[in-house]
């Protein structure tokens, strides 16, 4: 388009090209704003998936320390090692490692991904999630596994294992009360950032 002013003739920028300007500036928001959402999509399911698979751990923690270590006290001390050294091995069956593992690694992804993501409760996520990842996962891994593996070593009714078998216990079930509360405070603190959105 060709305007005369003063009787010369300049060029004027049409409407058109205005608006394809307008267009290739704006691109970038609206490529971001798709990604930005499927971010908060991620992080909203692995919240609530973290904080149902703790508040679970914490309710399998619990009934150990509320109803099974109490009841092997009460038994003679083979009988209990060996009801023991039975139970963890029949607790790593699918149910539980898809439980164990599959929170775990929802709650590392909710750590990663958390600082991307927009919305309240971030905070509450991130210390939520290695709340039970270290207060549960790391707690497990260098105490109770450990003594599950000596456990598994002794003869029931060897000599020596009557006096492992009063540490382990007691050392056990303190672990546990620990992981037990690590993993029920996460789960309150998860879902409390589940409802902040």
């Amino acid at each position: 388009m060709i305007e005369r002013r003063s009787g010369m003739e300049t060029p004027s920028l049409g409407t058109e090209t205005g608006r394809m300007n307008i267009t290739r500036s704006s691109s970038p928001l609206a490529t971001a704003a798709p990604i930005h959402g499927a971010i908060d999509r991620v992080v909203s399911g692995l919240t609530v998936t973290s904080a149902v698979g703790a508040g679970l751990m914490a309710g399998l923690l619990f009934a150990f320390s509320t109803s099974v270590m109490p009841a092997l006290k009460e038994q003679p001390s083979a009988s209990a090692i060996a009801t023991m050294q039975s139970a963890n091995v029949t607790i790593l069956n699918p149910v539980f490692l898809l439980l164990f593992v599959g929170t775990t690694a929802a709650c590392v992804l909710l750590a990663c991904t958390t600082p991307f993501a927009h919305g309240g409760g971030s905070l509450l996520r991130v210390v939520g999630a290695l709340l039970f990842v270290v207060g549960c996962i790391v707690v497990t891994a260098g105490i109770n596994v450990p003594m599950n593996d000596t456990l598994a070593t002794f003869d029931p009714t060897a000599p020596g294992a009557a006096t492992y078998w009063a540490t382990y216990l007691h050392r056990w079930t303190i672990s546990n009360g620990s992981r037990t509360s690590a993993s029920a405070v996460a789960c309150a603190l998860l879902t409390v950032a589940a409802t902040r959105g």
